[in-house]
């Protein structure tokens, strides 16, 4: 058991990804509340630094101005797909469709990375893993994301009461990626127990191979998204608000759905993808190979799990963001 202890928090020591896609999910998820999305709000330059507390790498993200700018991170350049046109500001000013939708994208730019949070951050691996997961092993917490909601959602509201829109926007989309991320099932935990225990016999494969597992749900997450694949967008777009009361704690109830469903999607990943997942190689983190998947394999099953989950994260942001809009008055 100490030697199964050991390798398990070993495991956790990968940097974290989440869904791909976020801008996409947090679009289709905006476009269904016209009269929130077509607000339109003048941008205003970052001046938060006395009351904006969280640290920040600022050598990899230094807050600019992403409207009218590529936006996705570096892992998701072979799926990227735009679903809207991220248009430039007009007259210093941008709907909030817009700023929601780019801006849920921002904290995987590299915000978080390479910071010294917590000294037992690197069995999430690293900073980044710290802020967007959160496992849970009996008495053991490891990752904060929860708090990464709360954070965005207070930060957000004095802002709003400092008469500054467009920041409170912005601070409300970082806390909507957390909220989609802690949706994530690989992000409340790395893999069944059970599969866990495979460690024990064989380290150095199933190290890798748990990590496939997790990156290869993000990218096909992602690739139904930025595809456009109709049954998903339907769910995303159909999903009605959960009545949010409590940000960080109806966040954690996302996340235990989320836990609930990591048994089935690893298993069902396993039957279509383990061959590919366990041998070590990274092919699957390509458009051509979901695009070969998707066309020679049975991917219904997965889809199905992949769109009851995306459409609970969609209850979830929306709720969200009714809350935000009754508490802050817009």
């Amino acid at each position: 058991m100490k030697k199964f202890f050991t390798v398990f928090l070993l495991l956790l020591a990968f940097t974290a990804f989440a869904w791909s896609g976020h801008d996409a999910l947090t679009y289709y998820i905006i476009s269904t509340m016209p009269d929130i999305a077509n607000i339109r709000v003048p941008i205003t330059p970052y001046t938060y630094e006395n009351i904006d507390s969280r640290g920040y790498n600022m050598e990899k993200a230094n807050f600019n101005d992403y409207l009218g700018q590529e936006y996705n991170p570096w892992e998701d350049d072979d799926l990227f797909m735009p679903v809207f046109q991220n248009q430039k500001p007009v007259d210093n000013t941008a709907p909030l469709w817009q700023i929601l939708s780019v801006y849920s994208y921002e904290p995987d730019l590299g915000m978080d990375q390479d910071l010294d949070l917590n000294s037992m951050q690197k069995l999430t691996g690293g900073s980044q893993g710290w802020r967007h997961m959160e496992y849970r092993l009996l008495f053991i917490r490891l990752g904060e994301v929860s708090k990464s909601v709360e954070y965005f959602s207070e930060l957000s509201t004095k802002v709003w009461d400092m008469n500054d829109p467009y920041w409170a926007y912005r601070f409300m989309a970082r806390a909507i990626h957390y909220l989609e991320d802690i949706g994530m099932p690989y992000h409340t935990f790395p893999a069944p127990t059970c599969e866990l225990f495979k460690l024990i016999f064989n380290f150095d494969k199933w190290y890798v191979a748990f990590t496939h597992y997790h990156y290869a749900y993000d990218f096909y997450g992602g690739y139904r998204l930025w595809t456009g694949y109709e049954p998903l967008v339907e769910a995303i777009k159909n999903a009605e608000p959960v009545k949010i009361k409590d940000p960080r704690r109806d966040a954690l109830k996302l996340r235990r759905y989320a836990r609930g469903k990591l048994p089935k999607v690893y298993y069902e990943m396993k039957k279509l993808m383990g061959e590919d997942l366990e041998s070590g190689s990274m092919d699957f983190a390509s458009k051509e190979y979901l695009d070969k998947l998707v066309a020679t394999k049975d991917t219904s099953k997965l889809d199905e799990l992949t769109i009851e989950l995306l459409s609970k994260v969609a209850s979830y942001v929306k709720g969200y963001i009714l809350y935000m809009r009754e508490i802050q008055g817009w």
